[in-house]
């Protein structure tokens, strides 16, 4: 009786303890693993994971506990590459995009690895500072510089030819303006008292006034060192002629044209600029098509906040608490542009970009309703 009762037992704890690591293993099982990663970037202020296939426990946190569906999450360089242009509302894009739940961007999502010195420093250095992500999200960064520097699509076509290109452009004059002030409350006033013959600016007028002069009477000079004026303009991005930039970064088709001789024209996704600030549910929509992603940032996401005088990102869907663009940015939108400068610059500036302005529009098959 003894012995039935202790075989009895012992059966009874060899049940349980097979019932145990059945169900330790199912637990652990790559369908259902409970972990804690790392998703802090080396930046310290963490990442947000968000889509289907994750639980979410806390957000913008420097550790995030998910629940794996097994995905293999790890740092990748990114597919996808916001190129330009500045001042055109590329920041709100991004914005716009990080909402959607397979889009994932760096703390920083403006690395400047292309054009600074880190891109000596290898792509295991620009992938340490890419997120974690699994499988099937799309990692993503954006530096406006990008576009205008002539060895760049080079570079990018040799880490990935495959990347797909966003462009968002915009009405090259009001694109001007917006980067003489920008520039004017940072550095250029002080860059550009030390250029010979071009004094520091009082104001718009002034400055394409003297800039323009400038071009004009040191044409043969430049021809001495670039034969031809898009040779002039893609060499125009030095120190000693910053100055240049607040207008050439505008002659669009010049930089696409050297983009173009390593991407194919349906690599890269081109956006009205204004486009962006009248309707921008429907350019987020077309931009997630473009990417190939289901579309699940909308209307309800993108909201027209009265107050501002622009559109920004509700918070939740649920409420109405609105996420907008710090005051600094799109100072212009709301100026005319009489505005912003006289007729006779106005003028200047028409000629100035009106040739260039339609051979981008002869090259994308399509046209803008600019200045």
């Amino acid at each position: 009786m003894m012995r039935f009762r202790g075989t009895t037992i012992l059966l009874v704890v060899v049940g349980l303890l097979l019932i145990y690591n059945f169900v330790r293993v199912l637990l652990n099982s790559p369908e259902e693993k409970w972990s804690i990663i790392d998703l802090s970037n080396q930046d310290g202020e963490g990442a947000e994971v968000a889509n289907k296939n994750v639980h979410y426990f806390t957000t913008k946190a420097s550790k995030l506990q998910i629940r794996k569906m097994g995905y293999k999450y790890e740092k990748r360089l990114p597919k996808v590459l916001g190129i330009g242009v500045k001042k055109c509302g590329t920041t709100a894009l991004m914005r716009f995009l990080d909402l959607h739940p397979d889009i994932v961007l760096p703390n920083n999502p403006e690395l400047h690895f292309f054009d600074t010195s880190d891109y000596k420093k290898g792509t295991e250095f620009y992938r340490s500072k890419m997120p974690y992500t699994a499988p099937h999200e799309i990692t993503m960064e954006k530096s406006p510089r990008y576009f205008v520097l002539r060895d760049v699509p080079l570079n990018v076509k040799r880490m990935n030819p495959n990347m797909k290109l966003i462009l968002v452009v915009c009405d090259p004059i009001k694109r001007a303006y917006s980067d003489f002030n920008f520039e004017s409350h940072r550095t250029m006033k002080s860059l550009l008292r030390i250029q010979k013959n071009i004094p520091a600016p009082s104001n718009f007028d002034d400055f394409v006034r003297d800039v323009l002069k400038y071009i004009k009477e040191n044409e043969r000079v430049l021809r001495r060192y670039f034969p031809s004026i898009e040779e002039q303009i893609l060499n125009s991005w030095s120190s000693s002629r910053y100055y240049l930039t607040i207008l050439n970064t505008g002659i669009y088709s010049v930089y696409l044209k050297n983009w173009l001789k390593y991407f194919p024209l349906e690599q890269i996704h081109i956006i009205n600029g204004e486009d962006l600030l009248t309707d921008p549910v429907k350019v987020v929509q077309d931009t997630q098509k473009f990417l190939g992603l289901e579309i699940k940032v909308d209307e309800r996401d993108i909201v027209f906040d009265k107050a501002k005088g622009y559109h920004c990102i509700r918070v939740h869907r649920k409420d109405n608490a609105v996420q907008c663009l710090a005051d600094t940015k799109g100072t212009t939108r709301n100026k005319t542009i009489s505005d912003m400068m006289s007729k006779e610059t106005l003028n200047s500036l028409k000629k100035f970009y009106n040739k260039y302005n339609e051979e981008l529009f002869e090259i994308i098959n399509k046209r803008f309703n600019w200045t």
